[in-house]
């Protein structure tokens, strides 16, 4: 037997962007911007009826066919809260023409987190206040 261990070497994350107050501001306005085109428009509203009836759909389905499933209000919410936030996400993602990795990354340093499902929550919310 050889004694020789083959592994890799851990890969280095490339480094964070460093956004400025002007580059900060520029994507704050944007922020925004994408909120209140959203809410005045009613393409979030509309986005979000679908999701239900999508939501109701298959809460039928899994009923019919005797599957177990989350159909609750509670879990209507949290399908709803979701919708919305990939919603947003995608369009803030060809908005910016950055990478899922990218979009994450500079999300989280907006809102001082690193953890992206937290950081995520306070995007939405900080949005939602924005209104």
């Amino acid at each position: 037997m050889s004694k020789i261990l083959s592994f890799l070497l851990p890969l280095r994350p490339a480094l964070p962007e460093v956004f400025g107050c002007k580059d900060y501001q520029d994507q704050e306005a944007l922020l925004r911007s994408m909120d209140h085109v959203l809410r005045v428009s009613g393409v979030e509203a509309a986005f979000l009826r679908e999701s239900v009836e999508v939501f109701e759909a298959e809460a039928v389905r899994q009923v019919q066919s005797g599957q177990k499933g989350k159909h609750g209000a509670r879990a209507r919410q949290v399908f709803l809260e979701n919708s919305s936030r990939a919603l947003r996400c995608t369009i803030l993602l060809r908005l910016t023409g950055k990478s899922y990795r990218g979009l994450s990354l500079q999300l989280g340093m907006s809102v001082g987190g690193c953890d992206m499902r937290e950081g995520l929550h306070a995007f939405s919310d900080r949005l939602g206040a924005a209104a």
